[in-house]
């Protein structure tokens, strides 16, 4: 990627008022991208904790500001669909499915919409939160509502106990996508086809 020492990149994420924990695989990607000196500075700003998002023009020093917006909106599913139509293709998986907490189709529908005695779940997160920790493992059946609302450490534990027994088959619960180190890799592909476009639309 070429450098871009005249620029900062503010990546932004969700944050969470009940849980710390919430932030630290922002904060791991953007230490990252900082370290491989791609931009002349790099931020972090949240929509539920500090530094928040009215905050993030004081980040950097004037005139250089690189932002992303966020909006809530049906992109959000978009991105999963997209994501899993990609899995689809490399036919790794006998069945790539994606499915949502509160739309069809539904996760705590899984048993009936996988057939396989094996089945992979994976949150389409950055980080791993209540909904990570504690709504999807009820939704899936392997916790009961309220076993995690300890310490995020011991909430932890429920990536760890896999593979889950359930109606003898095999579930295996992961981490949320976004706590992978490589994820700072996907924020540099991000920001580059963001300006690779925006080269595009000013040359026409």
């Amino acid at each position: 990627m070429v450098a871009h020492n005249e620029a900062a990149l503010l990546i932004v994420g969700h944050g969470s008022t009940v849980n710390p924990d919430s932030s630290v695989p922002t904060w791991s990607h953007a230490a990252e991208i900082r370290r491989r000196r791609v931009y002349g500075d790099v931020g972090c700003a949240f929509w539920k904790e500090e530094p928040s998002l009215r905050d993030a023009l004081f980040l950097f020093a004037p005139p250089e500001i690189v932002a992303h917006g966020t909006d809530l909106n049906e992109n959000s599913a978009t991105a999963a669909k997209r994501e899993a139509d990609r899995l689809r293709q490399r036919a790794e998986y006998a069945a790539v499915l994606n499915v949502y907490m509160e739309e069809a189709p539904l996760v705590a529908d899984w048993k009936k919409l996988t057939d396989t005695p094996n089945v992979v779940v994976v949150p389409f997160f950055v980080s791993d939160g209540l909904h990570s920790y504690e709504d999807i493992p009820v939704l899936l059946g392997i916790t009961q509502e309220g076993a995690a609302r300890a310490a995020t450490g011991e909430a932890g534990e429920i990536f760890r106990r896999n593979p889950y027994q359930v109606d003898q088959r095999s579930l295996y619960y992961a981490a949320s996508i976004g706590t992978d180190p490589g994820f700072a890799d996907v924020i540099l592909d991000q920001a580059a086809s963001f300006e690779e476009a925006n080269k595009l639309q000013s040359a026409s």
